[in-house]
């Protein structure tokens, strides 16, 4: 056997009371993401820093429409989804 694809990807899990779910969002996916703040981000996936201290946040890197990196603290996202 060879392999032919790696597809790298982030694993995004959702609950709501008892039910819950899991995602995959592939880098380079379009998404929007929703902020505890309220702000809402639409662009696609472009990279996710993890941090080398359990103390600091992971960040998600998003590519706005407008072309911008935008820097969110896995923390402060209330929402996310592919589109």
């Amino acid at each position: 056997m060879v392999v032919t694809s790696i597809t790298p990807s982030i694993r995004v899990e959702k609950q709501s009371g008892i039910a819950g779910m899991d995602m995959y969002i592939e880098y380079g996916e379009d998404i929007i993401v929703t902020e505890t703040s309220g702000d809402v981000t639409k662009g696609f996936l472009f990279n996710l820093e993890l941090s080398s201290d359990e103390e600091a946040d992971d960040i998600l890197v998003i590519k706005t429409e407008s072309g911008n990196l935008k820097e969110i603290g896995i923390s402060y996202i209330v929402d996310i989804d592919s589109l």
